[in-house]
């Protein structure tokens, strides 16, 4: 496969002069020397890689939201201990004092 000519910021213009209606795709084909299934390839291309972004993101955000929860699952834990480490202090000073 060739290397394109445009880089993808480039790219990105070309295709958001088209979007916002400022050049038509044949004059955005002529002035820049591509052909309009050039022009499609490139809008597929950024949107599948929009996509796979926002595919992405969201297993992040579920890892996150996962995680978060082992992190208050084990604070509860800690909680739990601590409680009982007390209880158990509180008990053997008890059976200290009464020996």
């Amino acid at each position: 496969m060739n290397k394109s000519k445009f880089s993808d910021k480039e790219k990105l213009a070309i295709l958001g002069k088209r979007d916002s209606g400022e050049a038509t795709t044949e004059e955005l084909c002529r002035q820049h020397q591509v052909s309009a299934s050039t022009l499609s390839n490139w809008k597929k291309a950024f949107e599948q890689e929009a996509n796979e972004e926002k595919r992405k993101m969201k297993q992040l955000e579920e890892e996150n939201l996962r995680l978060k929860q082992k992190v208050a699952d084990l604070l509860i834990d800690n909680d739990i201990l601590q409680e009982g480490i007390a209880l158990a202090k509180k008990l053997s000073a008890r059976s200290n004092k009464k020996s």
